[in-house]
């Protein structure tokens, strides 16, 4: 996850589902231009603070990135949050109070663990 990102991103090795990107303008954290080719919807595979398997649905812009990232930002506009700031143990809820998944920090980064993109989604 990340809380700088204005919009989530995924490498270009993945396809995109038909919708394009055109006049979309993003640049990267130096300020250069990020070419882009489309957006695709692909499923998260993470696991809630019970060990099940939840998948999560969000739309990602495809393009030239090195990896892919979730936009904290639009987990927010969307309705998430993070819980239990302020604790040992953090977690990042649904909107509806029902999906509780562990976050962690990984190099001062907010990262989801067993996180994996399914891309045949």
């Amino acid at each position: 996850m990340d809380s700088g990102s204005d919009v989530s991103l995924l490498p270009a090795r993945f396809s995109v589902d038909g919708n394009t990107t055109a006049g979309t303008s993003l640049r990267n954290c130096q300020g250069g231009k990020l070419k882009t080719c489309g957006t695709r919807y692909t499923d998260l595979q993470v696991r809630d603070v019970e060990g099940e398997e939840v998948l999560l649905r969000h739309e990602f812009i495809v393009g030239d990135v090195t990896t892919g990232l979730v936009s904290l930002g639009q987990l927010y506009q969307a309705g998430w949050r993070i819980d239990g700031e302020g604790n040992i143990e953090l977690f990042l809820v649904d909107p509806q109070d029902q999906i509780k998944v562990p976050v962690y920090f990984k190099n001062q980064e907010q990262i989801v663990c067993n996180q994996s993109m399914c891309a045949s989604c």
